[in-house]
């Protein structure tokens, strides 16, 4: 069963103002859900947040949050294909998303902050034909029996990102969440073996907080694919 969590949510723009204060939102799955208010009241906000489009910068948004950590993009020096890189690990990023995301050129050599949903991280011991570039190894910190899935903490070596001092909240925690198959075995202590979805990646602009997507304009370069 799938559901949506907002707990104590802020989202705060550079200058000052605040579009959404500490909102408390839970979603069950099949329940239709029906935002309502006058314009500005932080409608919008709220659901950009939830699909991953706006940063935060209180409370978390679940089932459960997402994974935010600083992170570099970077280009590969053999294969000239774009990389996002994060502490010891370095994930690959496909032609696709290179495709749907133009504004990355404009972040090739500089911090952005990486974004990966737990339900795209999956135990690479039980998925077919694994592309070995998008495996990380994360010690097992903590692993959660939650009926039909398993909830695998896991540290990332790295600090994981935080929005301001006011941010008490999952990402002051050095550790990524995967959402994983009950099939699985690992267990606290392992060092596991994660397949990230590498299509299903967010990308943030580390001062704004918004979503690194854009158009390709006039004069703008885009990321080589890898041939």
């Amino acid at each position: 069963m799938s559901r949506i969590v907002l707990d104590s949510v802020t989202k705060r723009y550079p200058g000052g103002t605040t579009a959404v204060q500490s909102l408390d939102l839970h979603v069950d799955d099949g329940e239709l859900l029906v935002l309502v208010g006058p314009s500005g009241c932080g409608k919008t906000t709220a659901l950009r947040m939830i699909a991953g489009l706006n940063l935060f910068v209180a409370g978390f948004i679940g089932s459960p949050a997402m994974n935010l950590v600083d992170a570099r993009l970077e280009r590969d020096e053999q294969s000239s294909a774009p990389a996002v890189v994060f502490g010891a690990h370095r994930l690959p990023i496909p032609p696709q998303v290179v495709i749907e995301h133009p504004a990355l050129a404009r972040y090739l050599g500089r911090d952005i902050v990486l974004g990966i949903r737990p339900e795209d991280m999956h135990d690479a011991e039980l998925a077919r034909d694994a592309d070995p570039p998008a495996i990380i190894k994360l010690p097992v910190k903590l692993r959660e029996e939650l009926g039909s899935e398993v909830q695998v903490h896991g540290a990332i070596g790295t600090a994981a990102h935080v929005s301001g001092a006011e941010a008490e909240d999952v990402r002051s925690l050095a550790t990524m969440v995967a959402r994983m198959s009950p099939k699985t075995t690992i267990k606290e202590g392992d060092v596991a073996r994660v397949l990230v979805d590498t299509g299903a990646l967010h990308f943030f602009d580390r001062a704004t907080g918004e979503s690194i997507r854009g158009r390709r304009g006039p004069g703008r370069t885009t990321l080589p694919s890898p041939d």
